[in-house]
Parts: structure tokens; sequence; C-alpha cells
């Protein structure tokens, strides 16, 4: 039994290891439903985080590159109206500012709404996948004790079966050796 408890697991040589590969223990076999979905929602929580990186750098970039472009713009205003209107070079300055900070602003907020949305949604999630696997274990119990339940209903009835039978045995027995002692005291007394 040991060497086919040893044949039916992944790892043999951790014993650490055996305990999400153990086929043999149900309970187990309930880690190892938990170990699949604790790491399927990890690979999930970091496609998803490498998403959203991949989608800040995109807007980062694009932020930068409209950085550059207000800039030209604006040295091309402050060199084509220096001459006339000097004060475009602080309005220029302050308009760039200003579109800057709100930018920079706009895209926290936005990318903070994302992210308070992502976690609501990944909480969501998980605590779905959390009941159904409680869900699953009780359901699996309950199937458990069943079995236990109608296995000991089986002994007992088998018990009882038994006791009946050697019951029946004895008092058989019980009976035969009753009419052979009566059977052997009739014989004799018509023989005396």
């Amino acid at each position: 039994q040991q060497q086919q408890k040893n044949s039916n697991t992944c790892f043999n040589n951790n014993k650490n290891k055996n305990y999400y590969f153990n086929n043999n223990n149900d309970n187990n076999n309930n880690n190892y439903y938990y170990y699949f979905y604790y790491h399927y929602y990890n690979y999930y929580y970091y496609y998803y985080d490498y998403y959203y990186y991949y989608y800040y750098y995109y807007y980062y970039y694009y932020y930068y590159y409209y950085h550059y472009y207000y800039h030209h713009n604006y040295f091309y205003h402050y060199y084509y109206y220096h001459d006339h209107y000097h004060y475009h070079y602080y309005y220029y300055y302050y308009y760039f500012y200003y579109y800057d900070y709100y930018y920079y602003y706009y895209y926290y907020y936005y990318y903070y709404y994302y992210y308070y949305y992502y976690d609501y949604y990944y909480y969501y999630f998980y605590y779905y996948y959390y009941y159904y696997y409680y869900y699953y274990y009780y359901y699996y119990y309950y199937y458990y004790y069943y079995y236990y339940y109608y296995y000991y209903y089986y002994y007992y009835y088998y018990y009882y079966y038994y006791y009946y039978y050697y019951y029946y045995y004895y008092y058989y027995y019980y009976y035969c050796c009753y009419y052979y002692y009566c059977f052997y005291y009739y014989c004799y007394y018509y023989y005396y």
C-alpha cells in the first residue's frame, strides 16, 4: 500500500511538494484546487498589471510628445513675436504650465479610477471563486459523511445479521441437543 501511494504522487522526494499533488488524500485534492485558483489569479493579476503598466507608459510617452510639441510652438511663437509682443513669452509659458498640470492631474485621476475598478473586479472574482470553493468543499464533506454514514449503517446491518445468524445457530444447536437428549432419554427409558 505504501508503494502504491508513492506511485500516485508526482513528487516523492519532497513532502512539501506532495502536499498539493497527492492523489490519495482528498483534502490535498482540495488544496490542489485552491492552489490552482490562487496561481491562476496571480497570473491574471500580473497580466493586468502589465497591461496597465503598458497603458501608463503609452500615455506618458504621448504626454511627452505633446510636451515637446507645445514647447516647439512656444519657441516658435516666442521668436516670431519677440519684436512686437514680448509678453507672449509669459503667456505661452503660463499656458503650457497650466496644460501640463491639467494633463498630469487628469491622467493621475484616470489611472487611479482604473485601478480602483480593477481591484474591485479582481476581488469580486476572487471572492466568487472563494465561495464556490467552499461550497464545493462542504458539498464534498457532506458526500463524505453520507458515505461514512452508509458504511456504518451497512456495518451495523452486517453485524446485526451476523448476530442474528449466530443466535439462530446457537438456538438450533440447543434445540438439537435438547431433542437428542430427549430422544436418548426416551430410548433409554424404553429400553429399560
